[in-house]
């Protein structure tokens, strides 16, 4: 979950949901689909743990989020 806060502690939620993406709504560690190692094909866990979370924080910090609509743009700025 990517969470958002105002000055004021108002909170929302930006969005939840799995990484890498199971394409399901429900499903268990021993039935998913597409796992980390697979998707970053990083070298053992740690470093497919590091490669997941690189790629995860490069979507979101790009993303620019604001008022109550709950629609985030993708910002240009590098």
């Amino acid at each position: 979950m990517v969470a958002a806060w105002e000055d004021d502690f108002t909170g929302y939620v930006v969005d939840y949901g799995t990484f890498p993406d199971q394409k399901r709504p429900y499903f268990t560690l021993r039935d998913a689909r597409h796992t980390l190692a697979a998707v970053t094909k990083a070298s053992g866990l740690e470093g497919a743990i590091y490669a997941g979370l690189e790629k995860l924080t490069g979507d979101y910090l790009v993303r620019e989020c604001r008022g109550t609509t709950g629609r985030c743009s993708v910002s240009n700025a590098a």
